[in-house]
């Protein structure tokens, strides 16, 4: 019933012998090698900063650099060509996409049943990297499942189970064959709203406070302070030590908070002329801060927070009058889809704001990498971003309004920037024995084996 929509192609053992490269000169064991190059611009939709070599090769092993030079500079490396991008549907019953996994091979969302005028259930779906299509359970007493989030390796998918009539809930943990276990089963009030990447600890809110439960489904309230009187977390880092969520004072007022394991819960600041705001989403590495402020209406900014560089908002937002929602982001929050009807003036069109760039519409996005809309459909809703940056879901609607959802992926080429680096290290043996390209994306952040 489903289908395979692709993933993220791997460089084997041997690369350099099996693509011309000859033997690596012999370096002292330990030795770390870096070196950065320009890169070619190998598709014309793609921006590219005006090239500067800015290359460090290191002088007592000259033929290492060059060597490397051809796998980082060649484009098209030999005997292997860059992949195009595509966009596919996924099986009808995604009437929504929630969630893909880090590369983009697992897609996790709902079907929407109306099954009458006064109620709507939702059953979750699960599409796996082999293609396999399976329904969240959810237990005899409940009719809904609906998933909230996934963790990047795509095998474990969180959210709540529902009695659509009663509206009883209960928060859950899915494998992706669809099993489900309930989490606090006996609390009617604890709501899973995230997962950290490595599917370790979901996140939300037990009470009225914001919480944590591990594998185990135990629970641990996240310490606060003494102003906090609710709080709630929507997401976590890669391994659930770092989570972003809101909290609320006596009087109401919602202000963005981010809690580090050890050292607890600080508030972070919102924009200047607001005075609310909440934390949506934290990159892998827990750094940097996504989230939105408003003071009503269709008022409002998304913006970025980091310990370094502090608060300052998304590029390109008007403020006041505009619609604005985040959506969805990339591990390192480099590349983060929306909507912004300034950018968009569709309503509910996708805007992308990629790698601090003024915002696009996604329409124009796709369209600079060579992806169009499904025949007879248009780009409406962009949900999930993968963690790579390079896989994008999202649903549009087909003739008398049904709904599709598919699936695009971005060319290799396309993932090529202005500047390639080059990492290796030499092992005992006196040879490159792991390697790095950075801004190329199959290989990006992989270590390969020559």
């Amino acid at each position: 019933m489903g289908q395979s929509i692709g993933g993220q192609s791997q460089l084997g053992d041997n690369f350099g012998a099996s693509h011309g490269i000859g033997p690596l000169r012999r370096l002292e064991s330990g030795l770390p090698l870096s070196m950065c190059r320009p890169s070619p611009r190998l598709h014309q939709g793609v921006d590219s900063d005006p090239p500067s070599d800015v290359a460090r090769p290191a002088p007592r092993h000259p033929m290492f650099p060059m060597r490397i030079r051809m796998l980082a500079l060649a484009g098209v490396l030999p005997g292997l060509s860059l992949a195009q991008g595509s966009i596919q549907a996924l099986p009808p019953e995604f009437d929504a996409v929630v969630a893909l996994s880090y590369d983009g091979s697992s897609v996790t969302g709902y079907t929407v049943d109306e099954f009458s005028s006064s109620y709507v259930r939702f059953f979750g779906v699960h599409l796996d990297a082999a293609g396999n299509l399976n329904q969240l359970e959810y237990p005899p007493a409940y009719d809904t499942a609906v998933p909230e989030d996934m963790s990047d390796d795509g095998l474990t998918v969180v959210g709540y189970v529902q009695q659509t009539v009663t509206g009883e809930r209960r928060a859950a943990r899915w494998t992706s064959s669809g099993a489900v276990t309930l989490i606090e089963p006996n609390n009617s009030l604890a709501f899973i709203n995230g997962i950290s990447g490595d599917g370790a600890f979901a996140v939300g809110r037990s009470g009225t406070k914001a919480a944590r439960w591990g594998t185990s489904a135990a629970l641990e309230l996240l310490d606060d302070f003494p102003a906090v009187v609710t709080s709630q977390a929507y997401a976590a880092n890669s391994d659930g030590s770092i989570i972003v969520g809101q909290w609320r004072n006596a009087i109401g007022l919602s202000r963005p908070f981010r809690w580090v394991e050890g050292t607890g819960m600080s508030s972070l600041p919102v924009p200047t002329g607001y005075t609310a705001g909440t934390a949506l989403a934290v990159s892998r590495d827990g750094e940097t801060v996504i989230g939105t402020s408003s003071n009503g209406g269709n008022n409002g900014v998304i913006w970025h927070w980091t310990a370094t560089g502090g608060l300052t908002t998304l590029p390109g937002q008007a403020g006041t009058g505009t619609e604005l929602r985040f959506q969805d982001l990339d591990a390192s929050a480099s590349r983060i889809i929306g909507r912004d009807l300034t950018v968009s003036p569709t309503p509910s069109s996708p805007t992308v704001w990629d790698h601090g760039r003024p915002p696009q519409s996604f329409a124009d996005f796709m369209a600079a990498r060579a992806l169009t809309p499904l025949p007879g459909t248009q780009f409406y809703e962009s949900t999930a971003i993968s963690g790579d940056g390079h896989v994008f879901a999202g649903t549009t609607t087909g003739p008398l309004l049904t709904p599709i959802s598919w699936v695009a992926t971005e060319g290799w080429n396309e993932g090529i920037q202005s500047t390639t680096c080059v990492h290796g290290v030499a092992n005992q043996s006196g040879y490159v024995s792991r390697l790095r390209v950075d801004g190329v994306r199959f290989a990006a952040a992989n270590d390969v084996t020559l």
